[in-house]
């Protein structure tokens, strides 16, 4: 019994076959031929190829489920910053003005008087 050889095509090669397709409009058939593929093989390269796509027009390499993701995560990060300043600016109204607060501990501050020590 053979053991089979399988060739390895490199991924440029892999590309230049489906443009011949895609492009060119070579049969599929051919392509398989001239390569020594079976069509299924092919198929599966082609279905790759429209799997990642999308990622070729992605900015900054970001997947298309990241980008709106992260459109997301920035508007929430963004509406906290906002409530967390108005939260500090109400907490310190409500201090200014004795609403909603009790008095937790008073300090009394002393002053020496200035006509102490004066010899009159």
């Amino acid at each position: 019994m053979e053991k089979k050889v399988y060739k390895r095509i490199s991924d440029e090669d892999k590309v230049k076959a489906l443009k011949r397709h895609l492009l060119e409009k070579v049969p599929v058939s051919s392509v398989c031929d001239e390569l020594g593929i079976a069509p299924s093989l092919f198929y599966t390269w082609q279905h790759r190829l429209f799997e990642s796509a999308a990622s070729a027009f992605m900015r900054s390499g970001k997947s298309a489920k990241e980008a709106p993701e992260k459109r997301r995560i920035d508007v929430l990060e963004e509406r906290l910053r906002v409530r967390e300043e108005a939260l500090a600016e109400l907490a310190e109204l409500m201090i200014d003005h004795g609403i909603g607060v009790t008095p937790h501990q008073t300090y009394e501050i002393k002053r020496l008087d200035s006509d102490y020590f004066s010899d009159d």
